[in-house]
């Protein structure tokens, strides 16, 4: 079956094509897996529940990867460390931001994240300010 998805992959689109088969075909390997295993230990719909913590955490990281895509869409020519460096800053801001508004961020990883940037920030300074109110 993967031989015949990379070829249909490699026709339709080349090499991303072939990238895309794979990916395809290792997710529904993924999938199948996932089902038998589940059904061997009894799990059941009410068990997806125990998940909620986890797709907080991918709902996070698909919203900073959106912004770092869109991020670098301006940016087709500068030179790849710029692009790094940028979109791995948008990355990061936008994940701690959409983390703590869906309430991934446990209180005291919050305590440790404000010590954390304390040390980092003049005492009294409106950045210090806006993240201690953001943070509590």
């Amino acid at each position: 079956m993967t031989f015949g998805a990379l070829y249909v992959g490699i026709h339709a689109a080349g090499l991303i094509g072939a990238a895309g088969a794979v990916v395809v075909m290792q997710t529904l390997e993924g999938a199948i897996v996932l089902t038998a295993v589940g059904r061997r230990l009894g799990f059941v719909a009410d068990d997806l529940s125990h998940l909620a913590p986890a797709l907080k955490t991918v709902l996070a990281a698909v919203a900073a990867a959106l912004a770092a895509f869109a991020m670098k869409l301006p940016l087709a020519h500068a030179h790849t460390p710029v692009k790094m460096l940028l979109c791995g800053a948008v990355f990061g801001a936008v994940y701690i931001f959409a983390a703590n508004a869906l309430g991934v961020v446990t209180d005291a990883e919050k305590a440790g994240l404000r010590a954390t940037l304390s040390r980092f920030l003049p005492r009294g300074s409106r950045a210090r300010q806006l993240i201690a109110k953001a943070l509590s």
